[in-house]
């Protein structure tokens, strides 16, 4: 399908098509994408193991695990939740999620050098959902780069991705990007990514942008995370599923959709076998 034919757009609750909205985790699937930029060029290696390109993570919980298994969340590091919490207060407050931090962390990396390796399940063995593993991939991409997350993905997604509107990234007080769930854009432009992972990775302007080999692998799946999404809650839901270089990719019913998700509604869904692309998002108003 190839038309490039919108046909519906709707808004309520005061949003409108050049209103930005906060993607919260859908941001993941951005970051595991633009990742995939830097595989096509040979600046990453999947197999490598992180410590290659943050080597300050040598004797940590990450010692040990490759680009791949961060990528799919299946790192094995060991996130100690705060009591009452799904998340850690540390790494969110370190990102200035609530204003001044409590803590003294400089940066995301000294959170993430505290971490530990989980020991109930082998490294790779498991699908665990941790927001700690994006802000790792974020890093690489500025260590190799030179240049800020935000610099990167505005000259590697959304210039050649043809975006309309002004989009903004939530950072910290020392300008690092919540590369997990910082994301504001419009619906309008947050159709455009997945419209190119429906394209073969191209833009409309028949430019490649996202890397084929990348998309493809993404909807063929392997067993590592096919295997990997059964030992998470998600797969009582569905079990016929995996989650790959930050993305969800879903089989209902016989179809096949890849997902981008947010925690409060913001989806972005693509069927590669008709190029159909759905976006909702919803305005949490307080």
């Amino acid at each position: 399908m190839d038309e490039n034919k919108l046909v519906h757009e709707q808004y309520w609750n005061g949003m409108h098509k050049a209103k930005t909205h906060l993607e919260m985790s859908a941001t993941k699937s951005y970051t595991g994408i633009l990742l995939s930029t830097f595989v096509a060029e040979g600046k990453v290696n999947m197999k490598d193991q992180l410590t290659k390109y943050l080597p300050e993570l040598k004797g940590t919980g990450w010692d040990g695990a490759t680009v791949e298994q961060v990528a799919d969340m299946r790192s094995g590091i060991k996130v100690e939740f705060t009591p009452g919490l799904l998340y850690s207060d540390k790494m969110t407050e370190t990102q200035d999620w609530n204003g001044p931090s409590k803590y003294d962390y400089k940066n995301i990396i000294e959170v993430a050098q505290e971490l530990g390796q989980r020991d109930d399940v082998e490294r790779g063995e498991a699908f665990d959902y941790l927001c700690m593993n994006t802000e790792m991939l974020a890093q690489i991409m500025e260590r190799i780069e030179g240049k800020r997350y935000t610099e990167i993905l505005e000259e590697r997604l959304f210039q050649p991705m043809g975006a309309e509107y002004g989009a903004e990234m939530m950072t910290n007080r020392d300008g690092e990007a919540v590369s997990s769930g910082g994301l504001h854009i419009t619906a309008r432009d947050g159709v455009k990514l997945m419209d190119i992972m429906m394209n073969e990775g191209k833009n409309r302007k028949g430019e490649q942008v996202v890397p084929k080999q990348f998309i493809d692998d993404l909807i063929e799946g392997n067993d590592e995370v096919r295997s990997a999404w059964k030992h998470d809650g998600f797969a009582a839901i569905l079990a016929d599923a995996w989650y790959k270089d930050q993305i969800r990719v879903l089989n209902v019913d016989g179809r096949r959709y890849i997902t981008f998700v947010g925690v409060s509604g913001q989806v972005t869904v693509g069927e590669p076998a008709t190029g159909t692309v759905i976006k909702m998002a919803l305005l949490q108003v307080g």
